[in-house]
């Protein structure tokens, strides 16, 4: 019997030099079912069936929405990779199908162009392209040719016989698509599809026939609220695929050769291993944190891991404000403004331990305004080994939306084989208002930072130049970027002389070894979260839930008069977007909730619950709360505090301390201690993210895994990964309780002998506490 299955591809390609990319090519390949389609993917012992490989042409040309041919080159090769554990293929299961020869060339049929299908491998089949095939314009699709495989080997671990077929095309180069003004552009293609094969009798059985719902062509852009997925069976993943690689790229003026030293290699080994031959240790394999296998069980792989070190591939950079804010010495308002440096921490030369000749890193630095998240500005930046780039963001004089400002130089042009910069921000470039939001609610908000691809250790010409530079890129098997990225952020306000200090968080792992480029072209919104290459768990944005979970956060605060006090504390929800989606009018997010976030946003309809809500209890330092009927410490009776947007500023303030209110006008929500008792006016402050008052009756003494929550919580906030378990150092988690959340405490004080002001402080990272449920589920 056969079965019927789509495996999709994408081929990502832009036409021109000077535009953007425009031109997207998507392929698909599929299972086509003889005689009669189409029936499920849950393959028996010995079954024979048929695989179609299907190529799907949504070429544009330079008006949007105009589909244009493509053409599959002579001399491409298409290798089927027959069965993989992952959708990346990290583990491969040889043996699982095995390929049938009909005979002749070894295709079941095939069009013109296709010259043989050949098991290279027990595990692989290669399709060679002897002559261009054309790719008819989307919405035709095209059946270049059909395998025959059997099913041999039933996959025992995971128990579902869960398992991938993963087809690609062996460069970027195989496929182009061209317009008369704009010239050739070229690119590849990749897809995967699941399947399940458990065990299965001698015989086999038939299946009746039912119909699925088609697999989707898979993007790198994010889905508002992403649907957890019930069956065993994972959702396909994309491969990694190259960013659009315009063919004309300008060739710089050759700049004199420096002083010789050691010349990193274009295709040297992978990184940290002794590809070089310079007889080095493998620099991250001590490190559970950047090691492939961190600290791994039987079972469980590592997945990503937030990294104690603060370098890894992706950065979260929790808070940028431009905003001014008053100084209460001189009752003016001070400008603000945010300096970003990010680091490449590969060392430069080849003397140091560790050195990686392909230390150098291109990554995707990307602006979310604080509301709802949505991306007001990004860009590639690359780094050399040992290299620093810089940025400053400011609100110009008259004007109402954040500038970006650098004279380092960013990613300008592409091709298959280089990257091109250039000093692009120099002149400054201006954040964008998404729809429905006002300019103040891009006035600030947080980044991100993702390594998207491997590269040398310098330029082609072995020195950075401010003016840009040209890279050679690696071969595709070398392509996935260290885990070495890290970056320092400075708000500074000028006039009243103070500045605010902070490093990014950062994960690693998040492409995982060998998981290759997850480069995407600007403004598609990829790669993102959901665009991770890790092992451990099929759901990216699961893994990033986990790692950033928090239970607790406990922010100390102080307000006193002598010392001018003021206390600020920014709460950070970078995942929330992934969740929740919009309303209407795109102007909040909509009230509908998806654990573990109830998705009220400040204007929704439910506008007095006023976003995410969590328990707030302030304390002074003698341990005084604000007493409810509960005698014991630190009772019961919570105050409600609210998170209203992904970036909120909750200030701690009292009636009779000035410098507290003054910086009432650039928070979110106030906790005022003003009724406390007290000797002084300090003191701290105790926030529950797992208690959401909105969230009405608690569910105790239940014992089953969903609906567990232990006396005098709420449910809301507990989120149990789908049934997946994710690696923290060598234990299995399969949940969490309260909020995945970034967070700081602004402190700041008057000194008053300056004149006309002078105001000292700093950001403290905010002390927390998480609570993981382990994969046996809750306590009965």
């Amino acid at each position: 019997m056969k079965r019927f299955a789509w495996l999709p591809a994408v081929l990502l390609l832009g036409l021109g030099v000077a535009t953007p990319a425009r031109a997207t090519v998507t392929a698909a390949v599929a299972i086509a079912p003889i005689p009669k389609p189409p029936a499920d993917s849950n393959l028996q012992q010995d079954e024979v069936f048929d695989l179609i490989i299907r190529l799907n042409n949504a070429s544009t040309g330079p008006d949007i929405g105009t589909y244009i041919p493509a053409t599959l080159k002579a001399g491409a090769k298409i290798d089927v990779i027959l069965a993989c554990k992952e959708t990346n293929c990290t583990t491969p299961l040889p043996g699982t199908l095995t390929f049938q020869n009909p005979g002749g060339n070894g295709c079941v049929s095939n069009v013109t162009g296709v010259a043989s299908c050949v098991a290279t491998t027990p595990n692989l089949v290669v399709l060679t392209i002897d002559q261009d095939i054309v790719l008819p314009a989307f919405p035709t699709s095209i059946d270049i040719a059909t395998i025959r495989l059997k099913a041999t080997a039933p996959v025992t671990n995971p128990v579902s016989g869960a398992f991938n077929l993963v087809a690609n095309t062996e460069d970027i180069l195989n496929i182009q698509a061209c317009t008369v003004q704009d010239g050739c552009v070229n690119a590849g293609a990749a897809g995967t599809t699941p399947f399940t094969f458990p065990g299965g009798t001698t015989t086999p059985t038939p299946t009746p026939t039912r119909t699925p719902t088609p697999t989707p062509t898979p993007t790198r852009t994010p889905t508002p609220t992403p649907t957890p997925t019930p069956t065993p069976t994972p959702p396909p993943t994309i491969t990694p695929t190259p960013s659009p690689t315009p063919v004309k790229t300008p060739t710089p003026t050759p700049k004199p050769t420096p002083t010789p030293r050691p010349t990193p290699s274009a295709t040297g080994g992978p990184p940290c291993e002794d590809g070089n031959g310079d007889g080095k240790r493998d620099c991250e394999a001590g490190n559970p944190y950047k090691s492939e296998q961190g600290i791994s069980t039987a079972t469980v792989p590592p997945g990503m891991t937030l990294n104690p070190g603060k370098t890894g591939q992706w950065l979260w950079g929790t808070y940028y404000d431009v905003r001014p804010v008053k100084n209460v010495s001189t009752g003016a308002t001070d400008p603000q403004d945010v300096n970003i440096q990010i680091l490449n921490t590969n060392p430069r030369s080849s003397n140091f331990d560790c050195w990686n000749p392909n230390g150098g890193i291109i990554a995707r630095v990307r602006f979310r305004e604080s509301k709802t998240s949505r991306e007001v500005l990004d860009f590639d930046i690359i780094l050399s080994c040992a290299e620093v780039w810089t940025a400053k963001i400011e609100l110009r004089p008259g004007e109402s939306l954040p500038t970006i400002v650098s004279n380092d130089p960013i990613r300008i042009a592409t091709s298959d084989t280089q990257f091109t910069t250039g000093p692009a921000l120099a002149a400054g470039k201006q954040f964008t208002l998404p729809a429905g939001l006002e300019p103040e609610d891009v006035q600030r908000g947080y980044f991100e930072v993702v390594a998207e691809e491997a590269l040398p250790c310098e330029p082609i010409d072995c020195e950075v130049d401010p003016s840009g530079d040209v890279w050679n890129r690696l071969p595709a098997e070398f392509r996935t970027p260290t885990n070495s990225l890290a970056a320092e952020v400075i708000l500074i306000r000028v006039a009243a002389g103070v500045s605010h200090i902070y490093n990014a968080e950062a994960v690693t792992r998040y492409v995982a070894a060998g998981g290759g480029s997850v480069l995407a072209p600007p403004s598609t919104g990829a790669p993102n979260v959901v665009s991770c290459v890790a092992a451990g768990s099929e759901d990216c944005v699961e893994q990033m839930d986990f790692i950033l979970s928090k239970s607790r956060a406990m922010a100390q605060y102080d307000l006193e008069n002598t010392t001018g006090g003021s206390t600020r504390v920014v709460f950070t929800l970078p995942t929330k977007n992934y969740h929740c989606a919009l309303n209407g009018s795109q102007t909040d997010f909509n009230g509908v909730p998806s654990d573990p976030f109830s998705c009220q946003g400040e204007d929704t309809a439910l506008a007095e619950v006023g976003g995410e809500q969590i328990g707030c209890v302030p304390y002074n330092r003698l341990e005084d709360y604000l007493e409810g009927d509960d005698i014991f410490s630190p009772g019961a009776d919570a105050s409600i505090c609210k998170l209203p947007r992904e970036m909120s500023i909750v200030a701690v303030v009292a009636d009779d301390s000035a410098t507290s209110n003054a910086v009432t006008s650039v928070s979110d929500e106030l906790i005022n201690v003003t009724t406390l008792p007290r000797e002084h006016l300090s003191g701290w402050v105790d926030f529950n993210l797992v208690r959401d008052p909105a969230i009405s009756g608690g569910v105790t003494g239940e014992t089953t895994w969903e609906s567990w929550t232990p006396n005098c919580l709420v449910a809301g906030q507990f989120h149990a990964l789908n049934g997946v378990d994710v690696n923290l150092l060598g234990a299995p988690y399969g949940g969490f309780y309260g909020l995945p959340v970034l967070s700081l405490t602004l402190q700041e004080y008057v000194n008053a002998n300056l004149a006309p002001s002078g105001v000292y402080g700093g950001t403290i990272p905010t002390p927390n506490e998480v609570d993981l449920i382990d994969s046996k589920g809750p306590p009965a």
